[in-house]
């Protein structure tokens, strides 16, 4: 990157497996990137998996002290999750965007598809 006043509006994305998450598995299937010096929590978990291929949930249900935007993009057509927001649970087909205000319990596993779940937590409410 090029050095400037500016430059610290710029962030190479970094290699963090999801094992390192907390309520979160490690899972082959996933890749993902995040941005770690940004004020708030960006990643962004690159999916691939067929219909009927072996997958196992790879995130329990918990809760955090920030609200939560997921966003859900398929690289050609196609990328369902299975989403609870507390003792419900959704099938999301992308594109779809979920909004979790803190405290909420939830969980997002993915069902089959190829594509992108992007995950951003805010510090304090968003509104």
């Amino acid at each position: 990157y090029n050095m400037g006043k500016y430059n610290g509006l710029i962030c190479k994305l970094e290699n963090d497996p999801v094992g390192n998450i907390p309520f979160h598995i490690e899972s082959p299937l996933i890749r993902r990137i995040c941005a770690k010096r940004f004020p708030l929590d960006l990643a962004i978990h690159h999916i691939s998996l067929k219909e009927g291929e072996n997958n196992d949930d790879y995130c329990r249900i918990h809760t955090h002290n920030e609200d939560e935007i997921n966003i859900i993009i398929a690289s050609d057509n196609f990328l369902k999750y299975k989403i609870q927001l507390g003792d419900e649970v959704y099938i999301v087909e992308s594109p779809s965007a979920v909004f979790i205000p803190k405290n909420l319990s939830h969980s997002a596993n993915f069902i089959a598809g190829d594509g992108y779940f992007v995950c951003l937590k805010f510090p304090g409410q968003v509104t």
